[in-house]
């Protein structure tokens, strides 16, 4: 174990912990008002991508203080999972927060787009935005090897896994977790999922072979 190695993923863990327990149970508006619907949190990609990568940090420590082949490779696995998923996630948040914000914030209105809720907490919106996506990053170009196998097979079930389950959930609430798919027709929202997972993929890509 190197103390810096153990410093960055228990930070990681940390962080993304005291993150997700402010979003879920912080009590600002837009969060009480999530838990009303069906799935609550647990409808949103920020969030899932979130526990992936804490799990994938949480398999990190674990290897860290025990040195156990087994810890590394399920960090392997997860890794390989989290990090083209934070990077649709950080792309996509603080580019539409920035330029559409209606677009990416849940309306305050009861699912008809509108007058939308406020950001969440600067620190709560880096911890659940930022940090995830610069951890695994900072893990994979200081302490892993890159990848000899295409991401793109676990990459599609990954975003076909989140499609359907995005779409069973709009059809228990009557409304997307994000305006911008609420707004898109079915053919729109193929064309979503498909691009994300284009995009999802040429991050994972581009990364892999910056990597010595």
């Amino acid at each position: 174990m190197t103390l810096f190695a153990f410093a960055l993923h228990s930070s990681a863990v940390a962080i993304l912990s005291w993150g997700i327990v402010n979003s879920v149970f912080g009590g600002a508006p837009i969060d009480i008002w999530i838990r009303t619907q069906y799935a609550g949190h647990m409808q949103f990609l920020t969030i899932l991508g979130v526990l992936g990568t804490l799990a994938c940090m949480s398999a990190a420590v674990l290897h860290d203080l025990t040195g156990l082949k087994a810890f590394h490779c399920a960090k392997r696995i997860l890794l390989k999972a989290s990090m083209p998923t934070e990077a649709i996630i950080a792309g996509v948040y603080w580019s539409l927060l920035l330029f559409y914000p209606s677009l990416i914030l849940p309306p305050s209105n009861e699912g008809n787009i509108g007058e939308t809720f406020s950001p969440p907490d600067i620190k709560v919106d880096m911890a659940l935005h930022a940090v995830p996506g610069l951890a695994l990053v900072l893990d994979f170009f200081l302490f892993e090897t890159k990848f000899n196998k295409s991401v793109l097979p676990l990459l599609l079930g990954v975003t076909a896994s989140y499609s359907c389950w995005a779409e069973f959930c709009a059809s228990k609430n009557g409304f997307f977790p994000y305006p911008f798919l609420t707004l898109s027709p079915l053919p729109g929202r193929i064309g979503i999922y498909s691009a994300v997972t284009v995009i999802a993929w040429a991050s994972f890509t581009g990364l892999n072979k910056l990597h010595s």
